[in-house]
């Protein structure tokens, strides 16, 4: 997701992913918006940064229950890469 754009998954998941690009293996958010809820899941996902998700410049929110689990970076962060975040909630 890029650049004004806005997303929020409901009871979803994303699973078994990887990126060539070496950001966000599960979603690569910049300038942008993504709320997870309802139990969403973001797991076993890879990436270089941010194995589950990498957020640049755009807020991230967790609700109602949802995780991120299993996701692994082969560099850094390897649930949720955060740089330059205005705002990372969890409720």
């Amino acid at each position: 997701m890029r650049f004004g754009a806005s997303a929020m998954l409901v009871e979803s998941t994303i699973a078994d992913c990887a990126t060539r690009d070496s950001r966000g293996g599960g979603a690569f958010v910049e300038q942008a918006n993504l709320t997870l809820q309802g139990g969403s899941r973001v797991e076993r996902c890879l990436a270089d940064y941010g194995g589950g998700l990498f957020a640049w410049e755009g807020d991230v929110a967790l609700l109602e229950g949802s995780v991120l689990s299993e996701c692994h970076a082969n560099t850094r962060a390897g649930g949720l890469r955060a740089r330059l975040v205005a705002r990372v909630e969890r409720a």
